[in-house]
């Protein structure tokens, strides 16, 4: 049975990492145990398969796509703190005003799904900002399991929930 395409990662980065990727409070050695194991970073893949059929936030749906796959690679490349944050922080941002845009085209023509869909939004914006501000603070943050975390709900949401708005607003005319 052929499954239908999903938005995909693309063949793994490898890089000097631990298995648990992790920022040290610690300015001197701001990711640690980079030297000792190594770790795959996959990034996303745009294809037809992550569309949505409107094309302004399928524009956003990419740059959400690249902030992640920024972020990924600079972890896997070493990054220090302060630049992973900048990503960190970036990613946030720009998923904020993303999320914004999405909600009031729901919005604006009366989704059935806005709050179930809303919710997936906060659902990532509470991790981000949980993330961001431990590194803020100096705390020690687990990169790799949030990384996974990322590409996981980037899939899945797109998948579950933004094709459903996409298919509505195409039906009523907005592409």
């Amino acid at each position: 049975m052929d499954r239908a395409p999903q938005c995909q990662f693309g063949i793994p980065l490898p890089s000097s990492a631990p298995g648990n990727i992790s920022v040290s409070r610690n300015p001197l050695r701001p990711i640690t145990d980079l030297l000792f194991a190594e770790v795959h970073v996959a990034l996303l893949n745009w294809n037809h398969a992550c569309t949505v059929g409107v094309a302004a936030m399928d524009a956003q749906h990419g740059i959400l796509m690249d902030a992640m796959n920024d972020l990924g690679l600079a972890i896997a490349r070493g990054a220090g703190r302060d630049k992973t944050t900048e990503l960190l922080n970036r990613l946030l941002a720009f998923s904020r005003m993303h999320f914004t845009s999405e909600e009031q085209l729901m919005e604006h023509y009366a989704f059935p799904g806005l709050d179930e869909h809303r919710a997936e939004h906060r659902r990532l914006l509470a991790r981000l900002l949980e993330s961001a501000g431990s590194m803020e603070r100096g705390e020690r943050v687990a990169m790799r399991p949030l990384l996974g975390f990322l590409r996981e709900w980037f899939t899945g949401h797109i998948r579950r929930f933004d094709h459903r708005y996409g298919t509505w607003l195409n039906e009523r005319g907005v592409y």
